[in-house]
């Protein structure tokens, strides 16, 4: 019975050891991993580094240096590593708003902007996580940008019908080549917002509803090519189903957009073709 004893108090000694050693592990672990976050995040450098690279390897895609698969490659090799933990993830972020005070996130990544947009850290770090998906969302981008361009005037394309339709085209087309997950969680990290957060701002606010509006668009018309999508949400647009936040107005508007004097509104209004331009163009 003794040697029992002793035997269970001894299993129990060890076991304790044991588990004391894990904590202490642990803590290490976790103490290792914030000097880490700190240490990226001490300055702009990380954001840059980051930055610079996608910009090269999206650059060098787009001009047809290298293919697809080897795009994606090079960021699962040099970017997805850099950005593997939680951590890393708020480094990055960190280091962009330090890199954000010094004036230096104005470059823009291949052709990839939706509007005047910067990328920003939750962007990247899903096109590190999924860097199969950087192509068929950076064709999204330029064939939005294109196509609101060209039936839209430029005053329109902040708050405006152009805006709604350019948001609502590129996340339509994102369901279709991609998937309706993927619009969705891109399109609020675009926002700067993880997946159905909320951002008390009309104008972030009314950019969440098209891009919503869109995805519905791109499920409903998901064996159409992108120019019959895009003839699908132009119309949806001057039927007043996208929103907008501007009206325009020669009465005694409150700035100008674009030289067109403008009045400003507080709350949601339906898109109208209002600001159409090329409208005999099919």
């Amino acid at each position: 019975l003794k040697l029992m004893l002793a035997t269970v108090l001894r299993i129990g000694i060890l076991s304790l050891c044991t588990h004391a050693s894990a904590e202490d592990t642990n803590g290490n672990k976790e103490n290792e991993l914030s000097m880490k976050t700190a240490a990226l995040a001490e300055s702009s450098e990380f954001y840059i580094d980051v930055d610079s690279k996608f910009k090269k390897y999206i650059n060098q895609w787009e001009k047809g240096e290298i293919t697809e698969g080897e795009l994606i490659k090079l960021v699962e090799e040099n970017i997805t590593p850099k950005l593997d933990t939680e951590e890393e993830v708020e480094a990055l972020k960190l280091s962009e708003e330090i890199a954000e005070k010094e004036k230096m996130t104005a470059s823009r990544i291949g052709e990839y902007k939706l509007a005047k947009a910067p990328i920003n850290h939750i962007e990247k770090e899903l096109f590190a996580k999924y860097p199969q998906n950087i192509a068929n969302t950076v064709k999204a981008t330029e064939i939005a940008n294109t196509y609101s361009e060209m039936f839209w005037a430029e005053y329109t394309r902040w708050q405006g019908n152009g805006d709604a339709f350019r948001h609502a085209l590129w996340s339509a087309i994102m369901t279709k080549d991609i998937s309706r997950g993927w619009a969705h969680e891109f399109a609020y990290a675009h926002e700067g917002l993880r997946t159905n957060e909320s951002r008390d701002n009309l104008d972030t606010n009314m950019d969440i509803t098209n891009n919503y509006r869109g995805r519905v668009d791109g499920t409903t018309y998901s064996d159409l090519g992108n120019y019959e999508l895009m003839q699908k949400v132009r119309k949806s647009v001057e039927d007043g189903k996208k929103v907008r936040i501007r009206t325009y107005t020669s009465k005694t508007p409150y700035a100008k957009v674009a030289g067109v004097p403008t009045k400003l509104l507080d709350y949601f209004s339906e898109t109208t073709s209002g600001g159409r331009i090329n409208k005999d163009k099919d």
